[in-house]
C-alpha cells in the first residue's frame, strides 16, 4: 500500500469532513445548519447580518447573483456560506489562521508530517493542497519543492510569487504548496 494510500481520508471530499475533522475547535454552532452536527461551538457566526446587507445594499433584491467577492476573515466559512446562499458567484476569501483557513475549505484530511513528504505527497497526485503558516527554512522545503516543480505543481508565498531561496537568514515566509492543477 503507497504511504498517501495509508494516510487517505476513504471518504470523498465533503463539508462534514471538516467538521468532524476539527470536532471540539469550532467557534461556530453548526447545530443550526443541522443538528446532528457536534461542533462544540457556542457562537451563532451564520447570524452575522454584514453578508445580507451586502446583499441588499449592493446586490438586486437582496441577492448578490453572479457577482464576485473578496472576503477578509472568512470566520470559519460562515461569511462565505452566506454569501454562496445569496448568490454570490465567486468568493475569494482570505485567512491568516491556519485552523480558520481550512475550516473553510472542503477538506478531506489534514496530514501531520513533515513539509518534504508533503511536498511528495503533492506531486504524486495524492493531495492538492498544502498551505504553511509556520516557521520553515529552507533546508526543510528545498529538494522537495524541485521534485514538486518536475511534477508540475509550484510553491508561492502569500503574494502569489514563486517561493524564493537564497535569502538572508534561510527563513521560509508563509507559503501554499499546489499540484499540478
Amino acid at each position: 500500500m503507497r504511504l498517501g494510500q495509508q494516510l487517505a481520508q476513504r471518504r470523498p471530499p465533503d463539508h462534514r469532513n471538516a467538521i468532524d475533522l476539527f470536532a471540539g475547535r469550532w467557534a461556530t454552532d453548526l447545530s443550526r445548519l443541522n443538528p446532528a452536527w457536534q461542533s462544540g461551538g457556542k457562537a451563532d457566526l451564520l447570524a452575522d447580518p454584514r453578508p445580507a446587507q451586502a446583499a441588499r445594499y449592493l446586490g438586486s433584491g437582496g441577492r448578490i447573483d453572479g457577482m464576485s467577492f473578496l472576503e477578509l476573515g472568512p470566520l470559519e466559512a460562515a461569511h462565505t456560506y452566506q454569501l454562496e446562499q445569496l448568490g454570490a458567484d465567486r468568493i475569494l476569501a482570505i485567512e491568516a489562521n491556519g485552523d480558520a483557513y481550512l475550516k473553510c475549505l472542503k477538506v478531506r484530511r489534514i496530514v501531520s508530517a513533515g513539509s518534504s513528504l508533503k511536498f511528495c505527497l503533492l506531486a504524486a497526485g495524492e493531495a492538492d493542497l498544502y498551505p504553511r503558516f509556520g516557521r520553515t527554512m529552507e533546508w526543510d522545503t528545498a529538494a522537495a519543492h524541485a521534485v514538486l516543480a518536475a511534477a508540475g505543481g509550484q510553491v508561492t508565498t502569500l503574494d502569489g510569487k514563486e517561493l524564493a531561496y537564497g535569502k538572508a537568514g534561510f527563513d521560509n515566509p508563509h507559503f501554499v504548496a499546489r499540484g499540478r492543477p
